[in-house]
C-alpha cells in the first residue's frame, strides 16, 4: 500500500481521475501512463483483474452513464477502499464495494509492469 496523503484534498479543478491515477503510478510505481484517458489506452500494457484479486494500486473502471468513463486507484482490497477524484469533490477515499459504486464497476486492471 502507498501513502495517500500526498493525494487527498487535490481539487478537481487540478487533476481529472485519470491524471490522478497519471500522478499515482509515476510517484509510486515511476510508470509513466499516457495521455488518453483508458476509453483508449487499455491495449497491451495492461491485464484483467477479476473483482476479489485485486490489489493496492490497480485500476477500476467504472461505467457513469452510457458513454463515459471514471477511473479509480485501489487502496485497500480487504476493505474495498479507492482513491479517486470527480467534478465537484477533491481527491479522496470511497469504498468501491459501497452499493453506489459496485454495480458500475466494468473491469479492474493491474499494469503489466506491476504484475
Amino acid at each position: 500500500m502507498f501513502d495517500i496523503g500526498p493525494y487527498v484534498g487535490r481539487t478537481y479543478e487540478t487533476m481529472d481521475c485519470w491524471q490522478l491515477l497519471q500522478e499515482v503510478y509515476r510517484n509510486e510505481y515511476n510508470i509513466k501512463l499516457p495521455r488518453l484517458g483508458p476509453e483508449r489506452e487499455l491495449v497491451g500494457d495492461w491485464v484483467q483483474i477479476r473483482l476479489g484479486y485485486e490489489k493496492p494500486g490497480d485500476m477500476i473502471v467504472f461505467k457513469m452513464g452510457l458513454l463515459r468513463r471514471h477511473v479509480a486507484v485501489v487502496i485497500d482490497p480487504k476493505s474495498g477502499t479507492m482513491l479517486h477524484t470527480e467534478s465537484g469533490a477533491n481527491c479522496h477515499t470511497e469504498r468501491y464495494t459501497d452499493k453506489a459504486w459496485i454495480d458500475r464497476i466494468q473491469k479492474i486492471y493491474r499494469h503489466k509492469a506491476r504484475y
